[in-house]
């Protein structure tokens, strides 16, 4: 896509990256704010490695993204703490969670979520795609509820 460049500038590649995905012209910024792990001015191949492994396969990589960060427990720049601080108010609701790019530990989702205990609990999720996670672990009983502006809602995956 840019051939063998290691930096290439962010209008650049937003050119570049329509050409390939020409669906993103109406949320272009927002895709590009995801993307830019290492500065807001500039596309490295660190952050598209990162990237293609957090919302993986290629060929879906717009939908995966739309519906990942769209998704309302989505934590857009979250952390260990903004985690904890989210979570806190639920802790009587078992099966909440948010889940976020995680900051530690790079080219990984981390969820957490309200354990049966009222216990807060953070992994890192490695080696599927997120909305497996998300899948598996609602039909384990953990993550039931996300929650947009306190209100908790009981996810629906059937479609």
């Amino acid at each position: 896509m840019c051939t063998s460049r290691v930096v290439v500038g962010r209008d650049d590649f937003s050119v570049r990256i329509l050409k390939a995905f020409p669906v993103l012209r109406e949320n272009i910024e927002a895709f590009m704010d995801s993307l830019c792990f290492s500065s807001p001015k500039y596309v490295s191949k660190y952050d598209l490695d990162i990237f293609t492994r957090l919302f993986w396969p290629w060929s879906h990589l717009v939908q995966v993204w739309t519906s990942l960060v769209g998704h309302p427990g989505y934590q857009k720049n979250g952390t260990f703490n903004t985690t904890i601080e989210a979570l806190n108010e639920h802790r009587m609701t078992p099966g909440s969670y948010v889940f976020r790019i995680s900051m530690s530990c790079n080219g990984y989702w981390s969820i957490g979520y309200v354990a049966s205990d009222g216990k807060i609990v953070q992994v890192l999720c490695f080696g599927l795609p997120m909305i497996d996670y998300l899948y598996y672990g609602k039909q384990q009983g953990l993550y039931d509820y996300h929650f947009v502006h306190a209100e908790t809602r009981r996810d629906d995956y059937t479609h």
